[in-house]
C-alpha cells in the first residue's frame, strides 16, 4: 500500500486529503496527487519543478486576504452556535441571541469596513 497526498494544481498547496492505496488516484484539473504523507500547513509542490519544499511562511504572513479569512473565519463560527434560522426569529426575543447577533454585526462591520475586507 501507497500513501499518497492532494495538492491544488495552482498553488501547490497541499490539502489535508491522504489517500492510501495500490496505485495513484485519477488527477483532475484543479488537483493532483503526490507520494507519501507530507504537512499541508508546512509543505507544499514547488509547481514549476514538482518539488516538495517548505511553505513560504513570509508569503503567507503578507497575504492581504488573510485578515478577511480571519474575520469570516470568527462569523462562520458565531453563526454555528446560534443557528442562523432560530436567530433570525428569536433575537428580537432572546438576550443571548441578541448578544452573538450584536457580535455579528460588529465583526461584519469591520469587514465591511476596511479596504480589502469586503464580505463576498
Amino acid at each position: 500500500m501507497i500513501s499518497f497526498s492532494q495538492y491544488d494544481k495552482a498553488t501547490g498547496a497541499f490539502t489535508s486529503q491522504i489517500y492510501t492505496g495500490r496505485r495513484q488516484p485519477n488527477e483532475t484539473d484543479t488537483h493532483g496527487w503526490m507520494g507519501g504523507i507530507f504537512n499541508h500547513l508546512r509543505e507544499r509542490v514547488d509547481i514549476s519543478t514538482g518539488a516538495v519544499v517548505p511553505m513560504d511562511i513570509i508569503a503567507a504572513a503578507s497575504d492581504p486576504q488573510r485578515p478577511r479569512r480571519r474575520l469570516l473565519a470568527q462569523i462562520n463560527e458565531l453563526e454555528r452556535k446560534q443557528a442562523r434560522r432560530v436567530r433570525e426569529v428569536l433575537a428580537a426575543s432572546d438576550p443571548a441571541l441578541q448578544a452573538i447577533d450584536e457580535e455579528i454585526s460588529a465583526l461584519r462591520a469591520t469587514l465591511n469596513g476596511t479596504p480589502g475586507l469586503t464580505d463576498g
